[in-house]
């Protein structure tokens, strides 16, 4: 079961977040807390409880193991993707800096230290792959960029369609293990806990 990581002060800000640090805003925490309790009621048997190391998906785990008793296990696997230079940028900074990034037409291309989708999209399976074949209810809290694309690789899109899912915050996606070591995509962006937040 994937947990997408509560609002932080850089998705308020509309800011690339990738792997610098921005800590849940005050929304975020309301839905880390809602997630946490549904969970609580609802999953019984968690096995185990893994974390992104970045601040803002750990919060959202701490959350979760407090309402649910797991200890907490960092995983760098778990980590949204790499975006280099452009971490810490709104989009429209990143055009201004950059100003063939992302433009009609051109090749998205990447950024001076971006991690390649190919490398990110393996990165996913490899810790993905690990945590189906454990026994019970698995959580693990990370982000949307990987949320989505794991959901992309699961339903056998082409690594053209980046942006076919989107993720709300604090949303529940569960990827269950398929016959023949496929997966199934057994429920996505489940956000009815967070109603009237």
């Amino acid at each position: 079961m994937l947990i997408r990581h509560g609002e932080s002060e850089g998705n308020a800000r509309g800011i690339f977040q990738g792997h610098a640090e921005y800590p849940l805003s005050e929304r975020g925490h309301a839905e880390a807390r809602t997630v946490a309790a549904r969970l609580a009621r609802e999953e019984s048997t968690v096995s185990a409880l893994f974390t992104s190391p970045l601040g803002r998906a750990h919060q959202t785990a701490q959350a979760i193991a407090t309402s649910g008793g797991n200890g907490i296990q960092l995983d760098d696997r778990l980590k949204e993707i790499d975006i280099g230079e452009g971490a810490g940028l709104t989009p429209a900074e990143i055009r201004e800096r950059f100003p063939l990034w992302g433009r009609p037409g051109e090749p998205r291309g990447l950024l001076r230290g971006q991690e390649s989708n190919a490398d990110f999209s393996a990165r996913i399976l490899d810790v993905v792959s690990d945590l189906l074949k454990m026994e019970g209810t698995v959580i693990a809290v990370s982000h949307g960029g990987f949320i989505s694309n794991l959901c992309r690789q699961v339903v056998g899109a082409g690594s053209e369609q980046l942006r076919l899912f989107r993720v709300r915050n604090c949303s529940v996606t569960e990827v269950l293990a398929g016959r023949r070591d496929g997966m199934v995509l057994n429920r996505f962006n489940d956000g009815n806990h967070l109603h009237g937040i």
